[in-house]
């Protein structure tokens, strides 16, 4: 009798985490393992002009220079780039060139305590055999500029020339001409740069750059240009629980008015050009780290952060920021606190039907991992904006002792079923709910009579069921 319950119990587990791997899919380790990511890029994008881009994504460490890999590569097998020797601090990719001239600049702002180079630069072909030396480009950074935090290149298409690229640092904002060659400052007052970004220069050249003033009390400092960072504009932002810094700033990719800042303990945004700023996002346990857009569906963000409780939180929006939902790694997935997101929409230059549309999220000492979300899956499809099967939102709190709450996004389904299930299998407790298409709908199951130990959320739509584990202390 007890080597039957072993056995029932043992196959009960291994059912639960089948359907665990199965709900948790989207959000997979993609190499690097036990390595801490300091940068991650690839070729940006614009709503406007949304052909296919390079398929290479660059990840570069605080131990073991840069890698490679093409997103295409389902085995997730990365490639070494160079500068191994070196800690590096950001990266940045600008396009170049067409045809057969086609190719990537691709610039690493370094530290050594062997060389005091601090930029390097180097050209990969698309097409053809690439020179793998790191050129130094460090022409024009000044002796006092202690680090780069913060590099960004502006959009390239066609014949033109390089465009300029911007780096922060923690005294100076540079800019670099013919691809990042010679630098100037452009911007040399007390402040510690966190992050920039480039618009087309389709779209007015426009470079924003985020930023922290002050040593004892930190101030959130924007700084704005419009004629691609030749002159900039100190942009006022309220003063946040007193003390705040900057971490990331992102441009929206469809109207550029609208722009997207982190701080460690909440996301805002404005939609006129940084008159005014609203608050989309605030939790006083994280610490927001990046932020990232699809370029091609510019409502789909995404904040990467961490928690002291997570250590790893990731979380997504797709109405533009105004409701987000957190993205839970499998119990048996232990992501690191996230460093850097890099979003990739793109199709195969050989294979059309082949393509890519993920984000790519770098850790601490956990490497990479690609989260494909149920937005772009078809697992919760838009038509027009709204969605089409229900989502799974989130369950919480977990562990829970009286009362456990799921929170919905409404498909098209007439009838969503919420079951919390035991390791044997039994239904415990039996919900049914209701909601208008594309609406947030919420309910509470009282868990009060439930023992201690492990249960299954299940929610099922006549189209899907997606599955949540939660803990009863």
């Amino acid at each position: 009798m007890t080597k039957y319950c072993l056995f029932l119990l043992s196959f009960f587990i291994a059912y639960f985490f089948f359907l665990e791997r199965a709900a948790f899919a989207q959000l997979q380790p993609w190499g690097l393992d036990g390595v801490t990511i300091t940068s991650l890029v690839t070729e940006k994008q614009d709503y406007e002009f949304g052909g296919p881009t390079s398929e290479w994504l660059f990840a570069s460490s605080d131990t073991s220079g840069v890698h490679s890999l093409s997103v295409f590569d389902e085995k997730h097998t990365w490639s070494s780039s160079g500068l191994s020797e070196y800690f590096i601090q950001c990266m940045t990719l600008q396009r170049w060139g067409v045809g057969p001239m086609d190719g990537l600049y691709l610039m690493a702002a370094t530290q050594s305590p062997t060389d005091t180079t601090r930029m390097f630069r180097r050209e990969l072909r698309l097409f053809g055999e690439s020179d793998s030396t790191w050129w130094p480009a460090d022409s024009g950074l000044t002796s006092k500029e202690a680090g780069i935090g913060a590099l960004a290149a502006t959009y390239y298409t066609g014949h033109r020339p390089p465009q300029p690229v911007f780096a922060g640092g923690y005294r100076n904002l540079f800019r670099g001409s013919s691809g990042g060659r010679f630098w100037e400052s452009v911007w040399d007052e007390e402040l510690r740069i966190s992050g920039i970004d480039a618009a087309p220069i389709w779209q007015g050249n426009l470079v924003w750059a985020c930023g922290t003033s002050g040593w004892a009390i930190y101030k959130p400092v924007g700084l704005k240009s419009t004629d691609f960072g030749m002159t900039w504009e100190r942009i006022a932002l309220p003063i946040y629980d007193g003390n705040s810094e900057t971490t990331d700033i992102i441009i929206n990719t469809r109207t550029t008015d609208s722009v997207f800042m982190a701080l460690p303990a909440r996301v805002v945004v404005t939609a006129n050009g940084g008159t005014t700023w609203e608050t989309v996002f605030e939790d006083a346990t994280a610490s927001c780290t990046s932020l990232a857009i699809d370029p091609l569906s510019p409502n789909h963000l995404f904040i990467g952060a961490g928690t002291l409780q997570r250590g790893f939180l990731l979380l997504e929006s797709i109405d533009g920021g105004h409701t987000w939902l957190h993205v839970t790694p499998g119990s048996s997935q232990f992501p690191g606190r996230i460093t850097n997101l890099a979003f990739v929409n793109t199709a195969s230059p050989t294979n059309p039907d082949l393509k890519v549309k993920a984000l790519f999220i770098g850790t601490e000492k956990t490497g990479v991992w690609k989260y494909t979300s149920q937005a772009t899956t078809g697992g919760a499809a838009e038509v027009d904006g709204l969605l089409m099967r229900s989502e799974l939102l989130d369950v919480y709190p977990n562990p829970f002792r009286e009362a456990v709450s799921c929170l919905v996004r409404a498909g098209f389904e007439k009838e969503i079923t919420i079951e919390i299930r035991d390791l044997l299998g039994r239904t415990v407790s039996h919900t049914q709910m209701h909601g208008n298409r594309n609406t947030l709908i919420e309910t509470s199951i009282d868990g009060k009579r439930l023992v201690t130990g492990l249960y299954l959320v299940v929610m099922y739509t006549n189209t899907s069921v997606q599955v949540r584990s939660i803990l009863k202390n």
